[in-house]
């Protein structure tokens, strides 16, 4: 007797035909609680999906790294301004510093002016 889940056992067992003589043919007998089994697990696995994408919308909520949780700046609303300012004034070119840099970083992998600017940003 070869029951539900011995498959290859069982291929092996209609490859080597032991009951050929007899013209008796193996059969596999499917057992009740094995498939039951797996049309339950069949029926519940859609539920499963479900949970695992509400759990991860319900924690993606309560993150406090996202929205109106996340962390503020150390500075004061005008400090903060000024300084970003500054930062974004320092990457500004005028037109020729930019068709000069772009003509110096050509080959861009080869080039080391290429990136030192990259690592700079």
């Amino acid at each position: 007797m070869v029951c539900a889940g011995d498959s290859s056992c069982f291929k092996s067992i209609l490859d080597s035909n032991p009951y050929y003589e007899y013209n008796i043919q193996v059969k596999k007998l499917e057992c009740k609680n094995h498939l039951l089994r797996n049309y339950i697990n069949n029926i519940r696995e859609p539920n499963n999906i479900k949970e695992a994408a509400e759990e991860k919308r319900v924690r993606k909520q309560k993150n406090i790294y996202y929205g109106p949780n996340c962390q503020k700046p150390d500075l004061d609303t005008v400090s903060f301004e000024a300084a970003r300012n500054n930062f974004l004034e320092s990457l500004h070119l005028s037109q020729f510093e930019t068709k000069n840099m772009e003509r110096l970083t050509r080959n861009q992998a080869n080039n080391d002016m290429w990136i030192n600017e990259r690592k700079r940003e």
